[in-house]
């Protein structure tokens, strides 16, 4: 008799936008369907039902899986705002009105420092007023179940009508804790895992930075509950030589088939530090840009929370480097690979992540990597990529010189890059997820 498995696939109920959550929902839920080893019910008690599950269907292919849901539409919480969420909005406004501040960042931060001392995130309290009934058809699907697992979001409250029920949590990252000014505080402290792990639960965690953060802040979480599982790359990551289809892609998102080019993949968010990548660039062509007529900046990803701090770096440019800039917007699975491929060269200077799929994509692609030297980014790209301190202006232009004037070091990165990226793939990721789930 198969266990029967509880897999929570809110991560990809918000948007049809693929990005880091999403994705890693996406190949282990597809994975544990094809190795046909569980008797999976999906839930989604974080957005809407429908979008969730017309998401899915679109996006793994199979309607054969249960989706449980009937009673849950009412369990998203009120769109208004707690009463705590006042400094996060504040913030908000103030950042629209002066999007770009050294000074005003470090007033922020200090502020939340205050804040955090006299409410600590862990005492936190949700407003009674906008807690949920229990559902009895949740209860009833944790009573019936051998084990529940959240790619993301807390789990939900009827999980302690069945004490015996296996619980695996995945934590990618804790950048609110680490971070906090770099994160939009309209979020719901309920949602939150890491506020809600018990001893009882296994915690899964991208990377070993990851898990090093987590045991940290949490000390009441025992090291023994917490495994690593490194993410990995879709096969359809790949080296590619057909020159026409690569070009055919660089159309569709503007680019002209003569187009050399840098290319960056994040959603445009402060903490993927873009504004950083947009100043390094501009200092590099204002010193080689008569060397390099037909490169560029392609910069590649949805909109994100502040995003017009980017924008407002790149507005303060000069017309003849603006015009080698170009936003692409949100990039379909189905392209991205072509633009890792056409690119000279891939830039990832985020700030914090708990793992970066981004560069382990461009690298399983053959495309050389430049990334921050920062949080889960050097387990991921090891020896093969130039690594800079994030906040590196001149380091980073000196390093877009490096790669595209030496082409003997071009391909060594390529080499490298292919042979690091080996280390990881999604198979051996399910594996220890299967494997916690069984033993």
């Amino acid at each position: 008799m198969k266990l029967r498995l509880i897999f929570d696939i809110s991560p990809i109920g918000f948007t049809t936008e693929v990005t880091g959550i999403s994705r890693f929902t996406i190949e282990v839920l597809r994975r544990l369907i094809n190795r046909n080893i569980f008797d999976i019910t999906l839930i989604s008690p974080y957005c809407c039902e429908e979008d969730a599950l017309r998401n899915y269907y679109n996006i793994i292919g199979q309607k054969n899986i249960p989706f449980q849901s009937k009673e849950i539409e009412h369990y998203i919480l009120p769109s208004k705002k707690r009463s705590n969420s006042l400094f996060g909005y504040m913030e908000e406004v103030v950042h629209n009105v002066i999007p770009e501040s050294n000074w005003l960042d470090s007033m922020i931060e200090n502020a939340r420092k205050i804040k955090r001392k006299i409410i600590p995130p862990n005492q936190a309290t949700i407003d009674p007023t906008l807690k949920r009934q229990r559902f009895p058809l949740l209860e009833y699907l944790i009573r019936n179940s051998d084990a529940y697992f959240s790619p993301y979001y807390a789990m939900i409250n009827e999980i302690d009508v069945n004490p015996t029920i296996k619980k695996l949590q995945v934590i990618h990252d804790l950048t609110p804790i680490l971070f906090p000014h770099l994160f939009s505080k309209n979020w719901s402290i309920e949602w939150v895992a890491w506020h809600n792990i018990t001893p009882d639960m296994y915690v899964l965690t991208d990377s070993q930075c990851t898990k090093n953060d987590l045991l940290r802040h949490y000390p009441h979480i025992s090291e023994n509950n917490v495994t690593t599982i490194s993410l990995g790359a879709d096969e359809f990551f790949c080296p590619c030589t057909d020159r026409i289809k690569i070009e055919s892609v660089l159309k569709k998102y503007g680019l002209s088939k003569n187009t050399n080019y840098i290319l960056s993949v994040a959603t445009l968010e402060i903490r993927k530090n873009f504004d950083h990548v947009i100043r390094s660039f501009a200092m590099f062509i204002e010193q080689y840009g008569d060397q390099f007529p037909n490169l560029n900046l392609v910069l590649t990803g949805k909109k994100g929370w502040l995003d017009k701090r980017i924008y407002t770096v790149y507005n303060r440019l000069t017309q003849k480097i603006k015009k080698r800039i170009i936003f692409t917007g949100y990039v379909d699975d189905t392209d991205l690979p072509f633009l890792y491929n056409g690119a000279v060269c891939f830039c990832y200077m985020s700030i914090y992540e708990g793992f970066g799929l981004p560069p382990l994509e461009a690298m399983q692609c053959g495309t050389p990597v430049i990334t921050s030297n920062t949080s889960s980014l050097p387990e991921v790209v090891g020896d093969a990529g130039i690594m800079l301190d994030p906040y590196n202006v001149e380091g980073l232009a000196d390093a877009f010189m490096q790669v595209i004037s030496n082409e003997n070091l071009r391909q060594e990165m390529i080499a490298k890059g292919l042979e690091q990226a080996k280390k990881f793939n999604w198979d051996d990721c399910v594996d220890l997820i299967v494997k916690k789930i069984i033993n």
